[in-house]
């Protein structure tokens, strides 16, 4: 290389400051980095600006340099967010989720409606209440709510990445805005779809309270033609079996 003449740009990447320093040192090169990225244990630890040089470095203070210049940079995370949701029907429930609005009971089959009606009926002369808290959902939307519920269970629950913070928090709370379960992974069609099921908060008073002999919630829900398919996984969804003799009117 000839003396003053400019060298090309180097692009070097090391795993410690020390073969840095031998690498130059055994070519003796004069250094031009502009914004050079400097990689120590394979994690980007920082980059500067340096000026041509026009005589070999000093390589003791530009290794004090290189300290003085590292700028921690967290990894990205390698977790994909959750698909974008792109049916107009499915949207518009995922924004009433937000408003913690989204139960549709209009669309559920007439059938399911009157069990409900009867139902809430019922708990109510026993000094009760039904809140629901999930109906009719479109097939779209339950396919969101089984994505939530993969990312956060197989991908993110468990993941202590600093550089997935940031998702795992945002995937947490869509979990628990939506009220899963973490026993109970959402399916593509189910009784939501189909306008027969529903998700409900029950309450019914204690006996003592009542004055009289207790009545189980699932008697109750029998009488109105619902059942509890699965009360140990998903102990609040109730499904319509059809009419049965006896029914609370």
């Amino acid at each position: 290389m000839n003396p003053g003449v400019e060298p090309p740009r180097q692009n070097i990447e090391t795993h410690s400051l020390i073969d840095l320093e031998h690498y130059l040192n055994s070519r003796k090169l004069f250094l031009y980095l502009s914004a050079s990225v400097f990689v120590v244990g394979g994690v980007l630890v920082g980059t500067r600006e340096i000026a041509p040089q026009t005589s070999a470095p000093d390589f003791f203070s530009f290794r004090s340099l290189l300290r003085t210049t590292h700028v921690a940079v967290t990894a990205p995370c390698f977790v994909a967010p959750l698909p974008a949701i792109d049916d107009a029907e499915a949207l518009a429930f995922e924004n009433a989720s937000a408003a913690a609005s989204a139960v549709d009971v209009q669309n559920l089959t007439p059938g399911t409606a009157r069990a409900l009606a009867r139902f809430q009926h019922a708990v109510e002369l026993k000094g009760g209440a039904v809140k629901i808290t999930s109906a009719y959902r479109p097939a779209a939307y339950q396919q969101h709510l089984q994505q939530v519920w993969d990312k956060w269970m197989h991908e993110l629950r468990d993941n202590n990445e600093p550089g997935c913070e940031t998702l795992k928090a945002q995937v947490g709370d869509e979990f628990a805005r939506h009220r899963l379960l973490e026993t109970q992974r959402p399916v593509p069609f189910s009784d939501h779809t189909r306008g027969v099921g529903f998700d409900a908060a029950v309450t019914l008073p204690t006996p003592a309270r009542a004055r009289r002999r207790s009545v189980s919630l699932d008697a109750l829900a029998r009488l109105c033609s619902l059942r509890r398919p699965d009360v140990h996984h998903d102990p609040v969804h109730f499904r319509f079996v059809g009419l049965t003799r006896r029914h609370v009117g």
